[in-house]
């Protein structure tokens, strides 16, 4: 809708009043529009608005995917430093599509952020069980910030067994190896 792609330009540049204004405006012919109520959700997230979840409530009722709704604000929080706030949405998403499990990785990385270590471990031996390769390189680099060399050893050994032609994972398990300082094996591992 028009009212969404201005409320999505003032959102851009800074001006949250008129985005606000501009959703609301859409929301008076259609207000039911999932991408609307989602958009005035996130502001409201953002300023610790009390009508977010009126919004975030429509937003998931009609939504063709609610997962990504909770998911996106789970981001929005995270890209916000709110790690504690980011925490009960990827536990939402887990709740609604447990076999997505970027939402795992994610929220174990939040537990490390909160000093959870032992409950972020059981997301992450979750998310370490998939064969999909973008989950387990993710999982890998949230390991890896972490500074636990040797299990993101073990993920980017399991990326190469699934796919041996990717040269970033390759790249990713030498430097690996070099924090650990296993030179050898970081050689051989770029050898091949």
């Amino acid at each position: 809708s028009a009212y969404l792609d201005k409320g999505n330009s003032h959102r851009a540049l800074g001006q949250i009043q008129q985005a606000s204004d501009s959703y609301h405006k859409g929301l008076n012919h259609a207000p039911n529009d999932w991408r609307l109520n989602y958009s005035l959700a996130r502001i409201f997230d953002q300023q610790q608005d009390a009508r977010l979840q009126s919004h975030l409530d429509k937003a998931i009722q009609h939504a063709p995917d609610p997962w990504s709704i909770y998911y996106g604000l789970a981001e929005t929080r995270v890209d916000d430093r709110n790690y504690a706030g980011a925490e009960p949405y990827y536990r939402e998403c887990l709740q609604l599509e447990p076999g997505r499990l970027q939402a795992a990785t994610k929220l174990g990385a939040v537990l490390m952020r909160l000093d959870r270590k032992p409950e972020a471990d059981q997301y992450f031996q979750m998310a370490s069980q998939t064969e999909d390769i973008s989950i387990l390189s993710e999982l890998a680099s949230v390991i890896w910030e972490h500074k636990f060399f040797n299990e993101a050893i073990e993920l980017l050994k399991k990326v190469i067994h699934l796919e041996p032609d990717r040269f970033d994972t390759h790249l990713n398990l030498a430097k690996a190896y070099v924090q650990n300082w296993n030179l050898d094996l970081a050689l051989s591992t770029l050898d091949t």
